[in-house]
């Protein structure tokens, strides 16, 4: 018998790695064509019901397959009793990504198998409203602002692994993980170590876009988040003077302030441009910051819009040297 890459933890009570079932075949009430059993789905069995795909299908998706791939091949895919459908000419109706992913990673998953279904089962398939984030977040944490920290969240994971926005301000030079989709489970775990920071972040940047003057229309409230996030990690005193002076101290004729006015005033000018990217007028700021700790100028815009976000400027870090190696923001 073929070893099976399978946590144990996956595999339903009474059945073992080794078993082909759990249960026996299941006859709903006024279906009795209609079978119903847990099997243990290898690489090589997903690659013989990938054959039986109809001829006419949607389109795969290629990053949904990836993000299953990936969970699979690292450990987080858990066992959520969603099945894998045949019609009654024995056609794969619904599990296409699933079995897809499985042939890529190489590990076995375990799933429920319904054979039997109507030909026209695919119309009524995925009819529910999907969860998102803000979906996990009201009901695992029973926060009352889950949109937009749901919202953060996904910045800060993307920010984390190198390809914030995704399209990119990165904190490092070979992001790896692009056009994935956060995992829940991770997400969740960001939000319990860092959730009074995730507040604090999202009051911060609310107070200054809600402010009537502020540059309407430019950089928005989940990346200004983002960005006082990551500086307070680099210093919280700094970021609290910085964002102080963004909300309340433009007016200010210190020469120190010139930075601050020409972060509102760059905002501004490029925020109205349709190709302005969330990522590029996070730079600006982050430029800003930049002058603000070193007491320098600005001087003009960075780079041309249409510059690869790889010429875009990350923060400075006063404290780089106190670090230990490997350190971040979350």
């Amino acid at each position: 018998m073929t070893d099976l890459l399978l946590d144990d933890s996956l595999v339903p009570p009474g059945l073992s790695p080794g078993d082909e079932s759990v249960s026996d075949f299941i006859s709903p009430p006024g279906a009795s064509e209609v079978t119903v059993r847990w099997e243990i789905i290898t690489p090589e069995v997903a690659e013989q019901y990938l054959g039986w795909l109809p001829e006419m299908q949607r389109t795969r998706s290629g990053a949904r397959t990836q993000e299953y791939r990936l969970d699979m091949t690292e450990g987080r895919w858990r066992l959520t009793g969603d099945p894998v459908r045949f019609n009654r000419k024995g056609e794969l109706a619904d599990g296409h990504h699933r079995l897809r992913a499985c042939v890529e990673s190489g590990v076995a998953f375990v799933a429920l198998v319904i054979r039997g279904l109507d030909e026209d089962v695919f119309w009524a398939l995925d009819q529910g409203l999907p969860r998102t984030m803000a979906h996990m977040l009201q009901a695992q944490f029973n926060t009352t602002n889950a949109t937009a920290e749901g919202a953060l969240l996904t910045a800060l994971w993307h920010w984390q692994h190198g390809n914030y926005g995704v399209k990119h301000i990165s904190p490092m030079e070979y992001p790896q993980h692009l056009n994935k989709k956060p995992p829940r489970e991770e997400m969740a775990e960001i939000f319990k170590e860092h959730r009074n920071e995730i507040a604090e972040a999202l009051r911060v940047s609310n107070r200054i876009i809600q402010k009537p003057d502020w540059a309407k229309g430019s950089i928005t409230r989940t990346n200004l988040a983002l960005v006082y996030f990551v500086l307070r990690k680099i210093d919280y005193a700094l970021a609290g003077e910085f964002f102080w002076a963004l909300e309340d101290g433009e007016r200010r004729v210190d020469a120190k302030y010139e930075v601050i006015r020409w972060v509102v005033k760059s905002l501004a000018k490029y925020g109205d441009r349709p190709n302005s990217e969330n990522f590029r007028l996070a730079a600006i700021v982050f430029k800003g910051w930049n002058a603000f700790v070193n007491g320098t100028r600005t001087g003009g815009y960075f780079t041309p819009p249409s510059a690869p976000w790889t010429a875009l400027p990350l923060p400075v870090d006063p404290h780089a040297d106190e670090r230990p190696e490997g350190w971040t923001v979350l």
